[in-house]
């Protein structure tokens, strides 16, 4: 029986390593070149990025519509528009100077559109305050 286990277990790990990487191409996808990624979500646009344990490569990649900027982890707060570690009145004010542009509009930026219905209005604003105050950790 311990003979068994003794082989058992190292082969279990050894599959479970394989499926990791074979995991991670297909479907016009490839992330073999990532390592252990940064903490954290992001969201827009109907696309939520998550990441878990460690630190990405620095450096950026693009594909199609899609960017992706890695960097060293740090704390984010969702709706901490101006990226300083506080949703305050500057978040605000970001998505308020873009009031009542859409889609299409040399003004309209799809960042500021909060809730991503093309029309920046009231409800954006109201989604970042509704979060004020938060911080990182």
């Amino acid at each position: 029986m311990k003979r068994t286990v003794v082989f058992v277990v190292p082969l279990v790990a050894l599959l479970a390593f394989a499926w990791t990487a074979l995991a991670q191409t297909g479907d016009g996808y490839d992330l073999s070149w990532s390592t252990v990624g940064g903490g954290g979500e992001c969201g827009g646009g109907g696309y939520t990025l998550t990441g878990i344990a460690g630190k990405p490569d620095a450096g950026g990649l693009s594909g199609g519509d899609y960017v992706l900027q890695g960097g060293f982890h740090r704390c984010a707060v969702l709706h901490d528009l101006d990226d300083n570690g506080v949703v305050n009145i500057s978040d605000v004010m970001q998505v308020a100077n873009r009031w009542r542009c859409r889609c299409g509009d040399e003004c309209y930026d799809a960042y500021y559109d909060i809730d991503d219905d093309c029309d920046i209005d009231v409800v954006d604003i109201m989604l970042v305050v509704v979060h004020w105050g938060e911080t990182c950790g």
